[in-house]
């Protein structure tokens, strides 16, 4: 009896060590954060790799000029909301798999009282307590679903923050191109009134011109170094947002050199010249006007020819230009029809 007494005291010692370790979340290292973000680079090898297998490979490393897409990229690699998104997906996927699986048996020894005649030398003694889990009206396979529905919208919440993320750099990457352009305009501006108030300071000398003409050039030549001033502020906020966006230090971005050749240029019209444009007559009043037909909105006909009798006639669908019509007419419009046919002006119903 004293060795089944060891025997289960030893199991019960065994099972307690096999708890399973409960989730403890973890504090934020602002100092750790901030170390990792110093160490960013556009020059990382990681980074490069990154590039080459979206296709953006360069022969020469580290790049000298950045242009939008390729900062995308580098804001899809660095960006933390992007990570932190990605994360929750890699979450996500892995509550989906661990709900695939059966639920564990549980074997639990506690000790137990018996009042009764036990025959033993105490009333006290080990029992094992077995689990048996059963999944009934097809919880598990609701629970699946849900949880494969949840993982499609992480899936999705990636693409979202990707979208936020591009969409706050090429806002920024704007700012900065007008910032660049407008400081460059000002600078000129700024050494061309420099130039004029040296010629006219001279010209004073000579007795040539006032004081007060002096004057008022220098005051301009004050608002236009003031000007210089503010456009180089904004400059340099257009260059921290677009260090923010893409998610390295400001510095990495200061040794760099930027193209606009794809925020210089106005966008161009997604229908073009002479393509043509979505209106709310039918796409077969063209084919009407070919064959010399005119009706008039209230119904009859204006040529020679007998009209086309409505009775038989049936609807047909056809898909226009980015509209869907509904088209009463004869089925084939050929140059036949062209002869004898008169249109019905109330036939095509814009969808």
């Amino acid at each position: 009896m004293k060795r089944v007494a060891v025997t289960a005291l030893a199991v019960t010692l065994m099972l307690a060590g096999c708890a399973r370790e409960s989730y403890r979340p973890k504090p934020p290292d602002p100092d750790g954060s901030a170390a990792a973000l110093a160490v960013r680079s556009l020059a990382s090898g990681e980074l490069r790799r990154y590039l080459d297998a979206q296709g953006r490979s360069q022969q020469s490393w580290p790049r000298q000029s950045w242009d939008l897409s390729s900062l995308t990229l580098a804001a899809v690699f660095h960006h933390p909301e992007i990570e932190v998104a990605r994360a929750r997906a890699r979450l996500a996927a892995a509550e989906k798999d661990t709900s695939k699986t059966r639920l564990p048996y549980t074997l639990t020894a506690r000790p137990e009282f018996n009042d009764k005649e036990s025959g033993g030398d105490t009333p006290w003694g080990m029992g094992v307590l077995v689990g048996l889990p059963l999944d009934t009206g097809g919880k598990r396979q609701a629970r699946t679903e849900q949880l494969e529905r949840i993982e499609e919208a992480a899936k999705l919440e990636v693409a979202v923050a990707t979208w936020r993320v591009r969409s706050r750099l090429r806002r920024h990457f704007v700012d900065l191109y007008v910032a660049d352009r407008t400081r460059k305009a000002l600078d000129a501006e700024h050494s061309e009134r420099g130039r004029l108030l040296a010629l006219m300071e001279k010209r004073l000398s000579a007795g040539m011109v006032s004081a007060a003409d002096v004057s008022a050039l220098r005051i301009r030549q004050a608002e236009s170094g003031l000007a210089l001033q503010r456009a180089a502020v904004r400059q340099d906020q257009a260059l921290a947002g677009v260090a923010e966006a893409v998610g390295v230090p400001l510095a990495e971005l200061e040794r760099v050199e930027f193209d606009f050749a794809a925020v210089s240029q106005p966008a161009p019209r997604s229908g073009g010249r002479g393509a043509p444009a979505n209106r709310a007559y039918p796409p077969d009043r063209s084919a009407a006007q070919a064959c010399g037909l005119r009706g008039r909105r209230g119904g009859g006909e204006t040529g020679g020819g007998p009209a086309v009798s409505r009775h038989h006639t049936r609807p047909r669908l056809f898909l226009g230009r980015g509209r869907e019509h509904l088209v009463r007419g004869r089925p084939e419009r050929g140059a036949a029809d062209c002869k004898n046919a008169r249109a019905d002006p109330r036939g095509g119903i814009a969808a």
